[in-house]
């Protein structure tokens, strides 16, 4: 999930101005080139609907951004090229939809190939949650999806309120809402950085919060349905 939530933040990033006005529709197709896998069935992140696939290639991530670059631009997309962390992009957009193509060298080149459609954005966060959030908290992301007809939610949040505060915000919450097994426990690792995980069942869900402190405190829920 952590490979996907970074091309969530990167669409995000790209598309994150105002659109301009063109009757050319983006990209819909894995370029040639690409073998490709799903990822997730009904992803929304951040509000934004989309589909993405996972791509791998043997060429380097340079050689097929530069062909694909050239092949939207001559097909008259309107194209973008960056860099966004460590992933290499291009993408084509307009007013009915957004193609990202992110890609990295890994034996060749690896990454996602994403279509979102700006126009079917909606609020970042479910209208029914089954986990309420804390107050005073800065929402970073949101990423909800079906897999094989189970839902998924991972939400990134930060706040000035202290992990303690936050950790006993939930093991509340959650007992007051119905949940069962709720508990707590820190994990250190080598550098002997803190961070406390959070769990709970109910029924088919299963929830699990991870909260740390860089200065501020730094949290990252996921609640999905088992088999």
């Amino acid at each position: 999930m952590r490979s996907s939530i970074s091309l969530f933040g990167a669409v995000a990033l790209v598309f994150g101005g105002t659109l301009a006005d063109t009757c050319v529709a983006c990209p819909k197709d894995v370029p040639a080139g690409l073998r490709a896998e799903a990822v997730g069935e009904e992803i929304v992140a951040n509000g934004l609907p989309m589909t993405i696939r996972q791509v791998t290639s043997k060429e380097s991530s340079a050689d097929l951004l530069d062909r694909i670059a050239k092949e939207w631009t001559d097909a008259k997309y309107q194209v973008k090229r960056q860099r966004v962390g460590t992933w290499d992009m291009v993408s084509a957009r307009s007013e009915g939809c957004n193609t990202t193509l992110q890609l990295a060298d890994r034996n060749g080149a690896y990454g996602y190939f994403g279509v979102s459609q700006p126009q079917k954005q909606t609020d970042w966060l479910p209208r029914h949650m089954s986990v309420r959030l804390p107050g005073n908290i800065q929402l970073n992301s949101t990423v909800a999806s079906t897999d094989s007809g189970r839902r998924a939610l991972t939400v990134s949040f930060s706040t000035k309120r202290a992990v303690s505060d936050i950790n006993d915000y939930f093991l509340s919450s959650l007992s007051e809402s119905g949940w069962q097994a709720v508990s707590s426990h820190e994990i250190r690792n080598q550098k002997s950085e803190s961070a406390r995980i959070v769990s709970a069942q109910k029924g088919r869900e299963q929830v699990s919060i991870v909260l740390w402190s860089d200065g501020l405190t730094r949290a990252l829920m996921n609640v999905s349905e088992s088999l």
